[in-house]
């Protein structure tokens, strides 16, 4: 099956990626659904999803890491990004400390796949079911353009050093299980979230229940990069818990703060729960699409695509008005074993008349 995100025309520049692979859903199709609160409860809790470091669904840990860089209020002792890697435990020791801020991306081989339920867990050393350090996660598939997943903070004020959290107030954000469980992510909620995010373009207010402008454009910006079949960084990214980062809503998130010597989240490991099949999708040079302006009042779409001496590839540009039916309207052919450089294709003016109109583009 072909794997094609969507877009639509109200972007200025979108860029996207297309693969080949036999599983992938289609995109274009899902439809997200707000999580609802109270979220899963801490771990032994009925109804909560805590995965227990020695689960034996886990088929795997990360293989590496990169780009550690930790943030403020964190001794040089607790800086040890190799205690990332491999099997989390209940040491509270054996944990590598991002700091305020800071971050680190672990690498995994074989990579993450987008199977039956949840797809990865990343654990911390939380001392209790309310003492939680927090931090957002992202995944990718080149190790470049990272998408954030969908994340709800509703703790109502500020919590001290030392405050009480309570699981129930958090969703889609790391750390909201003590020391042994890991907070489960799937990775299927990201293409849900995108197809969500490009049927409302623009943020309606937090009592709408949709995403803020800034996570929408994020997540329209950078998840035609990832493929859920294929990904081999997750990338973890502290918390400052005094209200300055925002969730998916625009909501301010807080968590213990301030605090010192081990500041921050408290990486102890990331379980992977399905992995990629063996038939790893062979990824397409990465086309882009960018709106031209004539001199006579009209609109070109102008297609590029990088050079790659070993892919011969067509493409497709097709467009819907809903979503639902699509429409080619031109083939374009790439002719990747005989050029090299960057391809340009001027697509002819197309009769654009709604803002609600989506375009794409696919492999033939």
């Amino acid at each position: 099956m072909l794997n094609f995100p969507c877009f639509f025309k109200n972007a200025a520049i979108i860029v996207l990626i297309s693969t080949l692979e036999l599983n992938q859903p289609n995109l274009c199709a899902a439809q997200y659904v707000r999580p609802e609160h109270p979220f899963p409860p801490a771990a032994g809790q009925p109804g909560s999803t805590a995965v227990a470091f020695n689960n034996p669904a886990i088929l795997g840990w990360a293989t590496g890491y990169k780009d550690y860089h930790p943030g403020g209020n964190v001794d040089s002792i607790w800086q040890t990004p190799e205690r990332a890697i491999g099997p989390a435990g209940t040491d509270f020791t054996d944990v590598v400390v991002l700091g305020d801020g800071g971050s680190i991306t672990l690498v995994f081989d074989p990579p993450i796949g987008n199977g039956p339920g949840f797809d990865f867990a990343v654990f911390e050393n939380s001392f209790s079911d309310t003492f939680l350090e927090l931090a957002f996660v992202e995944v990718s598939s080149d190790g470049i353009h990272f998408t954030r997943f969908p994340n709800y903070s509703l703790t109502p004020a500020p919590v001290g050093g030392f405050g009480i959290m309570d699981a129930r107030m958090i969703y889609g954000l790391a750390g909201k299980y003590r020391l042994g469980f890991g907070t489960p992510f799937d990775l299927q909620e990201l293409a849900d979230a995108f197809h969500w995010a490009l049927s409302k373009p623009v943020w309606e207010g937090p009592q709408s229940a949709e995403f803020s402008q800034q996570y929408r454009d994020a997540l329209v910006t950078t998840f035609p990069f990832l493929d859920l079949n294929n990904v081999r960084y997750v990338r973890i990214i502290d918390i400052i818990g005094d209200g300055s980062a925002l969730d998916a809503e625009g909501f301010s998130i807080y968590d213990p703060h301030p605090t010192l010597i081990t500041a921050g989240f408290d990486l102890s490991g990331v379980a992977v729960l399905n992995q990629a099949e063996s038939n790893t999708p062979t990824a397409l040079p990465t086309p882009s699409l960018t709106w031209v302006d004539n001199d006579n009042g009209t609109q070109d779409l102008m297609l590029q695509i990088p050079f790659d001496p070993s892919i011969h590839a067509q493409y497709q540009l097709a467009l819907s008005t809903d979503l639902s039916i699509w429409t080619v309207t031109n083939w374009v052919t790439a002719e990747l074993l005989q050029h090299a450089g960057l391809h340009q294709f001027a697509v002819s003016a197309l009769p654009v008349e709604s803002d609600a109109l989506f375009f794409r583009v696919e492999p033939r």
